[in-house]
């Protein structure tokens, strides 16, 4: 954990030349395991593509603190020759950007992004990776700093304004008080890896595109990011070092300079409205926003959950379906890619669930209605499967009636008749009140950073089918 310390001390910047040293002494930048990871790559690289991208990651590193040999040349070309993926867009810009730079010449002409409707990227675009359409927040963010750094070293504006459009989208996935909505599309909880992306893409986008918000959020990031007890491998540092390294070069230095007109002209043209609602049909995405809360709801997801609602001291972190053993997340989350017609604020999608097969087996209607201040969930099911509806929740209390009192890391859960359950924080609450009698579970967890840093879990029994389970939360 001390090296990750040392990234966020030294004024307010990461501090890359002192983790670099840290990563050498950890052995983690030895040039000879490259012909290993080449070798890795082309073994796994039809089932494991992100193989090929923690290669380039490791490239782009080396050439960033001037590593550069013809040993690297060599096995980066034969890396990408064996082991090219063009529709896999996030690895498939990085590695034109490090061809580019081993080359030392002109980079190669890129085509435009793709790019759903409301701006977010698109894994993959042919759909060769599972779920390929949802764009998850920390591959967002990858694929708009390398798509920056193309667009500096290529001068191309272009790109820069494509970039612009993916930091936009990423504004999507923070809430009301620039926090990350941690459980949107991701089944791990990792929130400093979310954390060191955003710090990083809307500090850079900050100095090229001129906006003092998007540094106010990087600070945001970097104030959340030094409170985090995880743990980070060093190779999540890989790629935010070589961006780093690069975008504070020497050769790019008046290379910013030139640029920085057309990306501030970009961005004047380009400025999207503050929009305290927001809806992508594509994605089946529903976002609200003020000063008090915030909202986030899909229906599209992969093994994830179905939505995040944000106070300033209680949230509900993530919900969704779950079938087999609570807590296991390989049977939380819904399994489909939808889209919807519409522009109110109600999602309504059949969706699916499993814990084994990458097809669910198990299907149920799901609809989600906001009308400010409850959300209205409604659950059918179509056969007679145990599932759950669970909640987890960030609260330093949960009350049930008769006012019986439940606390974080508490040895002590209740197992009984579905009831509503208060979670607060000091004066500020979240309630979840079921529509009708079942059977729940409400389970303290300790605040060591699981289940998208929730302190409860709250399971609500799911038995009858055909008939609608409904809740209300406020």
């Amino acid at each position: 954990m001390q090296w990750l310390q040392q990234a966020i001390q030294t004024n307010n910047r990461t501090t890359s030349d002192a983790l670099i040293k840290v990563l050498y002494q950890s052995n983690c930048l030895e040039a000879a395991d490259f012909d290993l990871l080449v070798k890795q790559c082309s073994s796994s690289f039809e089932d494991e593509p992100f193989s090929f991208l923690h290669f380039l990651e490791k490239t782009l590193l080396f050439i960033a603190i001037g590593k550069e040999s013809e040993y690297l040349k060599k096995l980066f070309f034969e890396g990408r020759n064996r082991c090219f993926w063009p529709e896999f867009q996030v690895a498939d810009c990085l590695m034109k950007l490090c061809a580019g730079l081993l080359d030392e010449t002109q980079l190669e002409n890129n085509k435009s992004l793709y790019l759903n409707s409301a701006g977010g990227m698109l894994i993959d675009w042919k759909g060769h990776i599972a779920h390929s359409k949802l764009p998850r927040p920390k591959l967002n963010a990858h694929l708009a700093l390398s798509s920056l750094l193309f667009a500096l070293h290529a001068q191309d504006r272009t790109r820069l304004k494509e970039v612009l459009t993916l930091v936009q989208w990423q504004l999507k996935t923070l809430d009301h008080r620039y926090h990350p909505f941690f459980g949107l599309w991701e089944s791990e909880y990792r929130p400093a890896e979310v954390l060191i992306y955003n710090e990083l893409l809307f500090r850079l986008a900050a100095d090229i595109y001129c906006v003092p918000m998007f540094e106010e959020i990087s600070q945001i990031q970097r104030g959340l990011l030094e409170k985090i007890i995880e743990d980070v491998q060093p190779e999540v540092l890989y790629f935010p070092l070589a961006v780093e390294k690069l975008f504070a070069s020497s050769q790019l230095m008046s290379i910013k300079e030139y640029m920085r007109p057309f990306a501030k002209q970009i961005f004047s043209e380009n400025q999207l409205p503050f929009e305290d609602a927001e809806r992508d049909n594509q994605l089946s995405f529903f976002t609200q926003k003020d000063h008090e809360h915030s909202l986030a709801l899909t229906l599209s997801g992969h093994r994830t959950g179905c939505g995040m609602y944000h106070k300033n001291q209680v949230a509900l972190v993530n919900f969704g379906p779950q079938i087999g053993r609570l807590g296991d997340m390989k049977g939380f989350g819904i399994q489909r890619t939808c889209s919807l017609q519409g522009v109110n604020h109600s999602l309504k999608q059949w969706v699916g669930v499993d814990n084994e097969e990458r097809f669910p087996r198990h299907w149920f209607e799901l609809s989600m209605h906001y009308q400010k201040p409850t959300l209205k969930i409604c659950f059918t099911k179509t056969d007679e499967t145990l599932l759950y509806m669970v909640y987890y929740i960030y609260a330093k209390r949960a009350r049930l009636q008769g006012n019986l009192s439940f606390f974080p890391g508490g040895l002590r859960h209740f197992s009984g008749p579905s009831q509503r359950v208060v979670f607060n924080t000091e004066d500020e609450h979240v309630t979840i009140v079921p529509q009708r009698s079942g059977r729940m579970q409400l389970i303290p967890l300790s605040e060591e950073g699981h289940y998208w840093g929730a302190t409860f879990i709250l399971a609500y029994e799911v038995s009858q089918s055909t008939t609608p389970w409904e809740w209300a939360i406020a």
